[in-house]
Formats: C-alpha cells, sequence, structure tokens
C-alpha cells in the first residue's frame, strides 16, 4: 500500500471530503514514510519549515535520529520549525513543550507551536 493509501485509510472516517481533495490538500507536501522491520507506522508530512507525523499500525518509539532530522534539520535550513496538535491531545502537548515548542497561537481545533531550538538530541 502506498503512503496516500495508508494516511486516507487513516483519516477517512474523521474528515468530511473525497479522497480527491484530500489528496489535493497534500498538494505542496513532501511525504516521508518511516519504516521499522520493512512496515511503514507513519509518515512525517513537510512542507518548508513546517512538519507533522502522522502513525498507524504497530507502536514505534520516536528516537533521536528522527529527532534530529524533524524539527532539527528544518531549524538548521529555516531557523525554525513549525507544528500543530490537536487541543486534546494532552500528551502531545507535553512532548512538544519538553523538546522546546513554544505555543503561537490557537483555533478551535488545534495549538500551533514554533520551536527555535531544540532542548535535546541535537
Amino acid at each position: 500500500m502506498n503512503v496516500i493509501d495508508r494516511m486516507w485509510d487513516s483519516v477517512r472516517d474523521a474528515l468530511y471530503i473525497s479522497k480527491e481533495e484530500f489528496v489535493r490538500s497534500l498538494d505542496g507536501y513532501a511525504l516521508v514514510p518511516m519504516f521499522n522491520d520493512g512496515e511503514m507506522y507513519g509518515v512525517v508530512i513537510q512542507k518548508g519549515p513546517q512538519f507533522h507525523f502522522m502513525t498507524f499500525g504497530a507502536k514505534w518509539q520516536l528516537n533521536r535520529d528522527i529527532l534530529r532530522r524533524y524539527p532539527g534539520s528544518l531549524i538548521d535550513e529555516y531557523g525554525y520549525a513549525e507544528t500543530f496538535t490537536p487541543l486534546e491531545d494532552a500528551r502531545q502537548h507535553r512532548f512538544n513543550l519538553r523538546l522546546g515548542f513554544v505555543e503561537t497561537r490557537r483555533d478551535e481545533q488545534y495549538v500551533h507551536y514554533k520551536i527555535e531550538r531544540m532542548r535535546s538530541c541535537r
């Protein structure tokens, strides 16, 4: 299964758009699939300094190599990185803050974060 199909299978029940609209919404983003033992467990969705992780399948462990790339290499290239997290995802908010992300704004669904320097893993 390709990365877009895997992403669509993971989100289609939560979205009120067609697969074609979903694919168009990814226009301009780099999709970097992440594998463990040959199994795709997630994807990094990146456009400029903005990035997001989408995970699916078996649980996996975030490691220093991934953090050096996301957000590390984005900070190196752009001077900062940005992401956003659903309001209700307390665990991810704690993780973002622990890495050094700073909240920049909130909307109805998300807390938006920016990071200019990581606190660890560099």
